[in-house]
């Protein structure tokens, strides 16, 4: 994976760690660039509807990444905001809809140790770290590749996005099959 590219993740006035995505980035060939980069990362954070002004400005940069024909990656929030945007179903809270797997962490506050659970694309499973309270089964037009065994969807592509619901950038994750597998799904999908 030598080919280089740029990444821009839109901030504004709410929490968000941005150097876990970074690192994550750079080992994959990214260096962060402006708004007019290669790529557009909506990375996780608070559930949409908590932060209006950053569920404004990830939809309007999403629409102009999306004019453009820029591709986008969605990691857990950013997953979800692509389902939304893409027409499609957010599951608001994942307890209810069903309590079959912890999406959590261990602790059940989202800090801390992960809880982990295998996803499979009907071949080969891997254990991811399951951080998302919210959720979905599909996107429109997506091909989801993964899902948790209760059915929630994990991982996909489609034209414009590649999107995964699980952490690939957390430290639980660093060079574990699924981080490895995330790493060489998406150059695959980035680069054709």
């Amino acid at each position: 994976m030598c080919e280089q590219f740029t990444f821009y993740i839109p901030e504004g006035k709410w929490p968000l760690r941005l150097q876990p995505y970074h690192s994550l980035l750079k080992t994959m060939g990214g260096r962060p660039g402006g708004e007019e980069s290669d790529l557009l990362l909506l990375p996780g954070g608070s559930d949409w509807g908590i932060r209006p002004d950053r569920d404004i400005a990830e939809r309007q940069a999403y629409d102009h990444y999306t004019r453009s024909g820029t591709k986008i990656l969605g990691i857990c929030r950013g997953a979800q905001v692509h389902c939304m945007l893409s027409g499609g179903e957010l599951i608001d809270h994942l307890p209810e809809w069903n309590n079959q797997l912890l999406h959590t962490t261990i602790t059940g506050d989202w800090r801390g140790q992960s809880s982990f659970h295998g996803i499979t694309d009907g071949k080969q499973v891997l254990l991811t770290n399951s951080r998302h309270h919210q959720g979905f089964v599909d996107i429109p037009g997506s091909n989801t590749v993964w899902r948790s065994r209760d059915g929630l969807a994990e991982g996909g592509y489609d034209e414009k996005c590649f999107w995964v619901q699980w952490h690939p950038e957390h430290e639980d994750m660093i060079k574990t099959a699924a981080q490895t597998k995330f790493k060489n799904d998406f150059h695959e999908w980035f680069w054709k």
